[in-house]
């Protein structure tokens, strides 16, 4: 798992220094722009890197697919959305990290804003170390 993320992190490191500065999707053909956009800003005001978030999405679903649903877990959990939120965890990512009402993990902004609020999360009390 450490070295797929490496791997994905290094290439969109890459893309993402080589089209910055034009403000462009770096992850167009990968990721649609309309995901990129939102997910970008909900990126900012956190102390992530722009590319983290990206990198996780594409590890946990690779295709994209806001209506995913896993096959479920051991512990009869099931991975829901865009970026495969646990269902176990619903409420505490719905109380800790959603600000609206009416929360459907389904909606991918939904997902995706408490998604970046659960990693700026776990970076933060992390210290921002990735192999911890």
């Amino acid at each position: 798992m450490k070295k797929v993320l490496f791997i994905i992190l290094f290439t969109f490191s890459f893309l993402f220094i080589c089209s910055d500065s034009c403000g462009k999707n770096p992850c167009e053909g990968f990721i649609k722009d309309e995901y990129y956009s939102f997910i970008s800003n909900e990126i900012k005001g956190t102390n992530l890197d722009s590319i983290l978030p990206f990198a996780i999405l594409l590890t946990e679903n690779t295709s994209l697919d806001p209506n995913a649903k896993s096959k479920p877990n051991r512990n009869g959990s099931v991975d829901l959305g865009l970026f495969q939120i646990n269902s176990l965890n619903l409420e505490y990512f719905e109380e800790m990290f959603w600000n609206g009402s009416n929360f459907d993990i389904m909606n991918w902004q939904h997902n995706s804003v408490v998604a970046v609020g659960y990693i700026n999360h776990l970076y933060n009390r992390f210290d921002g170390d990735l192999e911890k």
